[in-house]
């Protein structure tokens, strides 16, 4: 019983510290914004909700309960304890590496600088979000022309016909004809229909991309059909990756920019699933009015209108409501059928006092290209070109080369390019996780600074934290795998709690040994030695639980299923494999980098002591040459 209260009284601040600078790192997740800070806003509640009640069971519950078990071992502290093999060989690599501690702490920085470069050469990129293996795709059918209802479902049948029947398809739902509304969001003008394709589970089925290249291969070959395939993630990203945004008050230039982009587009190359919402190619009449001209035969432009509307939609009268009828009819006049054309309008006379006068005297038909919708973002119009990254592609990388290529290109000067989709979400995302990140080391700072007393301790602390994600990138440079932006920047923050705790226990030891009573030396081996088995075991027992999520290990318990390479848990597998290959290199900075900090900084106190002391020598013989002038030399 008395262990346990000792043990709880003496751990009791460095467990509090290290929940705490644990806990500050996933607080500053809490205030995420976007749609992305929304999709992950129960990742840090739950943390920070486990790690709170960790603390309380840890401090109150263990000892506890441990206190009322009944030990048959014997109590007695006399017994010595036999040194492991492991130990006397990490004691003896520690011995060599505490002789130049200046050397292990240059490596280290180069290391981390080499593995930097080296992966920003050879890594395997960079993602915003983990690529998934998709359960649905869409089929958005695009073609030209005025056409109606009945033929644009025949032509969306004729798409429907080659789906049909592909290998690994489980539903086919097909709609014909434009969504209601219009939005930020709505299709292009040339949007006939789309056809959502659900597959089979991914264990009972090829892979997805080969199940929509089998589909783009054959709608292909439907003339006059344009078939763009959307593959339906479960992101936070909402849209296609690649989202171009081009504003103009000119709208002459906001369509030539928009054709610019996607010349661009396939210039550049590795885009996939183009599309725009540029209006479709037609022409309306514009009625323009010499006001001048018209005041000479005094007519007025508003019998203009009422004349051609005529010849158009029709002049309304007046409403009438018939007897069985609830609502009110429109009473419309037109001309017959034969006479509503276009050369009709050159036609029209209109009354103006004395003699009926053509309109064509004073009025001129300009054809200009047909507006479909008209979307504005603060008043000015815009058009969107969006585009997937072709298989083998990056969104990030593809986006940076398109800007490249249009920063050569002349583009009209009112023309205003703006990159949405997953470029501004990673952007935004990779913003926010730095600036979260040092404002937790910040916190953390605060955190070990009440600790310890010491700007030193601080500082080791933190520097292995920063020097940790060498082995993040480390292991994505042997594994291959590629750094998300978001999975992987979570569990490059996570690694941060748990790196700081191994070295705040490490170095409050150290402060218990480094007492005087032994020299600084044998405190340092002391202090790698007695913490090499909970360093280990603290690493091992959280890699071996993140392996499972790591390597997509699924158990499921109410099917009684044991499966590998589940889609549900890819997005988790690049923060497991983040913490678990930056942990392992951590491990090893805890162990032998942390005590040559400690050795160094005894080694620059005994070098400042030199240099002071032969300072002093040399200014004693200059005295001893003038002492009439020069005054004796304090003590101090």
């Amino acid at each position: 019983k008395d262990a346990y209260v000792q043990a709880a009284q003496r751990m009791a601040w460095p467990i509090t510290s290290s929940t705490a600078t644990t806990l500050v790192v996933f607080l500053p997740l809490l205030f995420w914004p976007g749609n992305t800070g929304a999709f992950f806003k129960y990742l840090p509640i739950t943390l920070i909700s486990v790690l709170s009640a960790a603390l309380v069971m840890a401090l109150i519950f263990v000892p506890t309960i441990g206190a009322s078990l009944k030990s048959k071992s014997s109590s007695s502290s006399s017994r010595p304890r036999n040194t492991s093999p492991t130990s006397l060989w990490y004691a003896a690599i520690l011995n060599k590496c505490v002789d130049h501690p200046g050397k292990v702490i240059f490596a280290t920085v180069m290391s981390l600088v080499f593995v930097q470069v080296a992966y920003s050469n050879y890594g395997k990129g960079v993602y915003f979000f983990p690529p998934q293996e998709p359960d649905s795709a869409t089929l958005s059918i695009h073609t030209r022309g005025n056409l109606s209802l009945e033929e644009q479902d025949r032509l969306v049948g004729e798409v429907e016909k080659q789906v049909l029947g592909i290998d690994g398809i489980k539903f086919v739902y097909t709609k014909t004809g434009r969504p209601p509304g219009a939005g930020s969001n709505a299709p292009a003008p040339d949007f006939i229909g789309d056809i959502k394709v659900e597959m089979l589970p991914w264990n009972s089925r090829r892979p997805a991309a080969e199940i929509l290249t089998d589909i783009e291969n054959r709608v292909s070959t439907l003339p006059g059909i344009e078939v763009i395939i959307k593959k339906e993630g479960h992101g936070p990203t909402v849209g296609q990756a690649i989202q171009v945004e081009v504003a103009s008050k000119d709208s002459t230039a906001l369509i030539n920019t928009v054709e610019l982009v996607r010349w661009g587009m396939s210039e550049v190359g590795g885009f996939t699933s183009e599309s725009d919402n540029r209006p479709l190619p037609g022409i309306e009449w514009q009625i323009q009015v010499d006001r001048a001209e018209a005041s000479k035969y005094n007519a007025d432009v508003t019998v203009i209108g009422q004349s051609i509307q005529l010849i158009t939609n029709g002049l309304k009268l007046g409403e009438y409501r018939p007897d069985d009828s609830e609502e009110e009819l429109d009473i419309v006049v037109r001309y017959p059928e034969y006479l509503r054309s276009i050369r009709s309008l050159d036609q029209v006379r209109i009354e103006t006092g004395r003699d009926p006068v053509p309109i064509s005297n004073f009025v001129e038909r300009v054809p200009v290209q047909q507006a479909g919708e008209i979307a504005r973002i603060d008043g000015i119009r815009t058009m969107k070109v969006t585009a997937d990254p072709s298989p083998g592609y990056f969104a990030g990388l593809q986006v940076i080369r398109l800007k490249q290529w249009l920063a050569e290109q002349d583009l009209p000067k009112n023309t205003v390019i703006n990159f949405k989709g997953e470029e501004a979400d990673a952007e935004a995302s990779s913003s926010f996780l730095t600036n979260a990140f040092l404002l937790a080391l910040f916190m953390m700072g605060i955190i070990l600074l009440a600790q310890f007393n010491s700007f030193y301790s601080v500082f080791i602390v933190l520097s292995s934290v920063v020097l940790s994600t060498s082995g993040v990138f480390l292991g994505l440079l042997v594994t291959g795998s590629s750094f998300s932006i978001v999975m992987s920047g979570i569990g490059t923050i996570a690694l941060a709690g748990i790196v700081v705790n191994n070295n705040i226990v490490l170095i409050d030891t150290f402060n218990r040994f480094n007492n005087g009573t032994r020299s600084l030396r044998e405190a340092v081996i002391k202090t790698g030695v007695d913490r090499l088995r909970p360093v280990l075991l603290t690493t091992g027992t959280t890699v071996l639980g993140l392996v499972p999520t790591a390597t997509q290990f699924n158990v499921d318990f109410f099917n009684r299923t044991v499966t590998i390479g589940d889609p549900a848990t890819e997005w988790w597998a690049y923060m497991s494999q983040a913490i678990i290959y930056g942990l392992l290199f951590a491990t090893a900075l805890t162990l032998i980098v942390t005590p040559c900090m400690l050795m160094a900084r005894e080694r620059v106190s005994l070098w400042k002591v030199r240099q002071i002391a032969a300072l002093r020598r040399l200014l004693q013989r200059d005295r001893q040459g003038v002492s009439e002038v020069v005054p004796p030399l304090p003590a101090e």
